[in-house]
């Protein structure tokens, strides 16, 4: 499973990239495209996105909104 999760902040978004990566999931930066979501960055993260969110929950990490993209996209 894929999903992206907008991000508060560029700050943020690296914050919470090293996290995941240190825990397992392969994730990494990318911008956001039309964003009234958010910086202007996201996170597309591969893996199961209910505990790579509980992840960052429990590290205090806030993101802007999270939704599963399909495989490819």
């Amino acid at each position: 499973m894929i999903c992206r999760a907008v991000m508060p902040s560029d700050t943020l978004a690296r914050k919470a990239h090293r996290l995941l990566r240190a825990r397992g999931f392969s994730a990494e930066i990318v911008r956001s495209s039309g964003t009234k979501e958010g910086c202007g960055f996201a996170l597309r993260i591969m893996g199961d996105c209910n505990a790579a969110r509980d992840l960052l929950e429990r590290a205090g990490i806030p993101v802007r909104s999270m939704r599963n993209e399909r495989d490819g996209s």
